[in-house]
């Protein structure tokens, strides 16, 4: 289970990466976002069913290939709807659509936030 932490009112900023992918590959495929409030369970936090209403969403900017990372996207939430949120844990996934139409959804993250001391 991957997780991030974020303070309440800071801008909430992950990357997608498409590993092996050239900046050809991405023409005019399209990223998007949601953010949930995750489930408590017994053992830890979960993803909510579908039909539970999105907090947020992200807004996505496509990134090409440099010497550091692959192409993909940068997903943010603005400071003042993070600044919104109530503390706990939330979880998302991206949902990549290539242009032939093939659809790839990454493995849920789920981040938390918390209090700033400042």
């Amino acid at each position: 289970m991957a997780t991030c932490t974020f303070n309440v009112g800071a801008t909430i900023l992950i990357g997608i990466e498409c590993f092996g992918a050239i900046n050809d590959d991405l023409i005019g495929a399209t990223c998007v976002a949601t953010l949930k409030a995750a489930v408590e369970t017994v053992d830890g936090w979960a993803v909510p069913p579908a039909a539970n209403a999105a907090v947020a969403t992200f807004t996505p900017v496509a990134r090409a290939a440099s010497a550091e990372v692959g192409p993909g996207w940068n997903l943010s939430i603005d400071s003042e709807t993070s600044a919104a949120l109530p503390l706990g844990t939330y979880v998302t996934n991206a949902v990549i659509t290539l242009a032939n139409g093939l659809v790839v959804k990454t493995a849920a993250l789920f981040i938390t936030l918390t209090q700033a001391t400042a």
